[in-house]
């Protein structure tokens, strides 16, 4: 998901994007090289994870990337493509009159348990440059079908102090 998406899932949740300076890391070892370019500072580092095991997909990823214990390690199940799936209300909006979309759109999994995220959102949304429509977004649906993008919001609220209600 390109980094101006993920902006717009956090603003549609009511964050407040100026308090926040987002990186993107090119995979583990990007994410090893932030990290270590924090120099123990807090951040917060969110990266997929095939673990379908919430905590133990966030245990697994912060061992990994020998998080410091002030920095929080968030999991996208299995990947932060996997939340463009989540509002499935929306995605049936945007294939309106195509009835092949909306019979994928029926027949789909939770997001977490999408075998390729990205390839099913490609063909969902079109190209990612075409994926401005998250900004459109229910979080709040998206966040009860994605548990880890509930997490991930819920941690971002508590880090930012805003109060984010989610249902």
């Amino acid at each position: 998901m390109p980094n101006h998406d993920r902006r717009k899932l956090l603003r549609g949740a009511g964050l407040p994007l100026s308090r926040l300076h987002m990186l993107v890391g090119g995979g583990r070892e990007g994410l090893r090289e932030l990290l270590q370019a924090a120099e123990g500072a807090p951040v917060t580092i969110v990266a997929g994870s095939k673990t379908r095991d919430l905590q133990r997909a966030v245990e697994d990823l912060r061992r990994e990337l020998r998080a410091a214990a002030n920095q929080t390690v968030l999991c996208a199940v299995p990947d932060v493509d996997a939340w463009l799936l989540a509002d499935d209300d929306l995605l049936r909006r945007h294939a309106s009159g195509d009835p092949e979309l909306l019979a994928e759109i029926g027949a789909m999994p939770p997001p977490e348990e999408a075998p390729d995220p990205f390839a099913q959102a490609h063909r969902l949304l079109g190209p990612p440059e075409c994926w401005s429509i998250v900004r459109g977004a229910n979080i709040q649906r998206a966040a009860g079908r994605s548990p880890s993008l509930r997490a991930f919001l819920a941690r971002m609220a508590e880090a930012l102090g805003v109060d984010l209600a989610l249902a």
